[in-house]
């Protein structure tokens, strides 16, 4: 199975015409956290060059909504390969820019792929940095034409005014509608997070729903996650739509929920002396000393028992 991530997040910083979101950094940190597990060929794409530690990422991380590697996130991921910038230019009158290349190369071949996008959206449009207007109905296209036709795809928007990729079903009351003929041989699952003439709730330091979302993903992460569950949930303090281009999807996939991969991974948080070890994603906190050395040791239990031995 070939699997990937396309993480894409736009902050707006330059731009004329859109408002600037300082929370995309958090919200696209979210996302890159839980899916590191699903696989390692992910790809983040956005217009945010580099790190910085604002008020409002700080202010993200002290009230728990992230951790300190937010701080270190886009260079983290440009050491791994797994970063590519935004650009675009004017000629002759007209935005050229690298998403529809960069969406492409990276989804061809895929059995298995999960998609973010988080940032403006309009009229069923995802809204490009040089205020480009992509339809979501155009951004399915791309994928439909470069996945393998029964290739697993789950997307997240959070954005305004989502149309849900325009999918034949839509999720309503227990049971999905057929809303339109949009029908194609891949299995997709669009989960939104407003409906076609809704505003998205977002805060300073990163979106509601995002927050919401994979809060609940994480507190059941290694269990079956249904459709109607996710919901009920996620619908008590956001908005969500939950649409498909298959009427009997009611799960989430096993590979979206589970780790297909044992993915020890060790950071050190030098600024508050701690070593953070994460493994599928269950994190431990463990103290750091400069005169000592810490060892972890993983169990077959599932938990984690620091030892420490001096140097």
């Amino acid at each position: 199975m070939k699997y990937g991530v396309l993480l894409i997040g736009f902050e707006y910083i330059h731009s004329k015409r859109w408002d600037t979101l300082p929370g995309i950094p958090a919200d696209l940190y979210q996302a890159y956290r839980y899916t590191k597990t699903i696989s390692k060929n992910i790809l983040v794409f956005t217009d945010i060059d580099k790190d910085y530690n604002t008020t409002v990422l700080q202010k993200a991380i002290l009230d728990g909504y992230v951790d300190s590697g937010l701080l270190s996130f886009i260079e983290d991921t440009k050491e791994r390969n797994q970063y590519t910038q935004y650009h675009s230019n004017q000629i002759n009158g007209y935005n050229i820019n690298n998403f529809d290349q960069i969406a492409s190369e990276f989804v061809k071949g895929l059995d298995r792929l999960f998609i973010y996008y988080t940032g403006h959206g309009k009229g069923g449009d995802i809204i490009l940095p040089d205020n480009t207007h992509v339809p979501l109905s155009y951004f399915r296209d791309i994928i439909v034409a470069n996945t393998i036709n029964n290739c697993q795809i789950i997307s997240i928007l959070d954005c305004c005014e989502s149309n849900g990729m325009e999918l034949p079903y839509k999720y309503i009351d227990g049971n999905y509608h057929l809303i339109n003929h949009n029908f194609v041989h891949q299995r997709i699952l669009c989960i939104s997070s407003s409906h076609s003439n809704e505003d998205s709730a977002a805060t300073r330091s990163g979106s509601l729903f995002t927050r919401i979302l994979f809060g609940y993903l994480y507190s059941h992460f290694n269990q079956v996650i249904t459709i109607s569950a996710l919901l009920d949930v996620v619908s008590t303090r956001s908005n969500i739509c939950i649409y498909s281009t298959y009427p009997n999807i009611r799960i989430l996939w096993n590979w979206f929920v589970k780790s297909s991969h044992n993915n020890l991974d060790v950071s050190i948080d030098n600024n508050n002396s701690l070593i953070l070890v994460q493994l599928n994603n269950c994190q431990r906190t463990v103290e750091k000393s400069a005169s000592m050395r810490d060892y972890i040791r993983y169990h077959h239990n599932g938990r984690y028992e620091p030892s420490i031995k001096k140097l």
